[in-house]
């Protein structure tokens, strides 16, 4: 198991001392056997979270279609006709019925689009990040493809929902955290309008603002 940057300047700075966290340490065996049990239960944590919390279907379908680094590691296999079949069918069934997004047609744009994914990365520099490859790649095209915003119309709004999807619920959670805050159950009696704006205000402005 590898070691985050906090754990591992812990362990580093607890060496020379008797003490683990909040544990004493007897001798270097006790250190070590202490520290490899540390590690199990960080273990067997992580699979419990990925356990309860699966990664979600749509996200990762998502990513294997416009996640540049996700393309790059299936470089070799992004010209097959079936990479991405499966993944796009699931979002075909998501969207149908979304505004402008045509099912049917989809399937022919992603096709012809890996072509042009390919021949792009081949001359892109690895070192760019998520963003940039998408921004230029999609700046490059329609520079030289006059076409190509309405061509690739359907992939472009698969592309768009997941640029805005969300990859956790850290913000709705901070949220909830500051809403129980605001309105515990002393203050009971606030209103809702009330507890709108004072979230707002809360969430959204600056902390010099607020004080």
């Amino acid at each position: 198991m590898s070691l985050g940057p906090s754990l591992a300047e812990y362990l580093n700075l607890t060496k020379m001392e008797s003490s683990f966290g909040a544990f004493n340490i007897l001798s270097k065996t006790h250190r070590s056997e202490l520290a490899e049990e540390c590690f199990i239960h960080v273990e067997r944590l992580l699979q419990e979270i990925d356990r309860r919390f699966p990664p979600s279907e749509l996200h990762q379908c998502l990513c294997t279609l416009f996640d540049s680094v996700v393309l790059k590691e299936n470089q070799h296999c992004l010209g097959e006709a079936t990479y991405g079949r499966r993944e796009l069918d699931y979002l075909s069934q998501e969207y149908e019925k979304f505004s402008d997004f045509d099912a049917k047609n989809v399937q022919v744009e992603w096709q012809s689009s890996k072509s042009l994914l390919i021949s792009f990365m081949s001359i892109q520099a690895n070192n760019n990040s998520p963003v940039i490859f998408r921004k230029t790649f999609i700046e490059l095209k329609q520079v030289t493809h006059e076409q190509f915003t309405e061509q690739f119309k359907n992939i472009l709004i698969l592309l768009g929902i997941y640029l805005i999807v969300p990859l956790n619920s850290v913000k709705c959670e901070r949220g909830y955290s500051a809403a129980n805050k605001i309105h515990p159950q002393l203050r009971s009696r606030i209103t809702i309008e009330t507890l709108d704006c004072l979230l707002t205000v809360r969430l959204l402005l600056s902390d010099d603002i607020r004080s």
